[in-house]
């Protein structure tokens, strides 16, 4: 166990492994906020510290930030920050359709992000314009520790109930998808916590 008892939520390692982000809500005011803890000591830190509701943490390649989706002025908010919580946060990307944006990951070279929002996923491109890219109907995307590889969750077309994990070639230099079907992974219903090992030779996801 790390950290004292409490209400927590959407852990995920830093790249290093030695903290984790997760969002802690306050039992008496019901604030959602970003934490990041030391797992050596449990010693834990606010990120966040408002009543924005926020969620869904992923990691910056180097450790060094974290993104988090919020909710500010009714629009879902994509933000970054110093993960020792010092400076402000700085606005990445406003999601104007209503549907929540649930953050997955960053892409280790920090040129990416994805997220799911509806029945939709998408990269995120942090250069240029910032306009999300639809690539697939599913969920839970991975960039691969060396950004060749993206993983998903997403219903088996055959039969539309059954979750599987399924991967295709990602080209950063084309993020839409294109040319080969994706290729499912998963032998039994899989149903996310999609994870790459380090060396990008192995992965692990929840199944049913």
């Amino acid at each position: 166990r790390i950290g004292e008892p409490g209400l927590y939520a959407q852990a995920a390692f830093s790249p290093e492994g030695n903290r984790i982000a997760v969002i802690k809500t306050d039992p008496d005011s019901g604030n959602q906020d970003v934490w990041v803890f030391d797992v050596a000591t449990g010693v834990g830190r606010a990120i966040t510290s408002d009543e924005a509701i926020d969620f869904a943490p992923v990691w910056s390649g180097d450790g060094r930030a974290i993104a988090y989706s919020s909710v500010r002025d009714n629009t879902h908010t994509v933000f970054r920050r110093a993960a020792d919580g010092t400076g402000g946060e700085e606005p990445l990307y406003r999601h104007n359709t209503g549907n929540a944006v649930i953050l997955t990951d960053w892409s280790r070279d920090g040129r990416f992000m994805t997220f799911w929002s509806g029945q939709g996923m998408f990269v995120l491109p942090l250069v240029g314009d910032r306009t999300p890219i639809q690539v697939e109907d599913g969920r839970g995307g991975r960039f691969s520790p060396d950004g060749r590889v993206f993983t998903f969750n997403a219903a088996e077309a055959s039969q539309p109930p059954r979750f599987h994990v399924f991967a295709r070639p990602f080209d950063a230099s084309a993020p839409a998808p294109g040319g080969a079907a994706p290729r499912q992974l998963s032998q039994s219903p899989a149903i996310g916590g999609i994870t790459w090992r380090g060396h990008g030779k192995e992965l692990f996801f929840i199944s049913q």
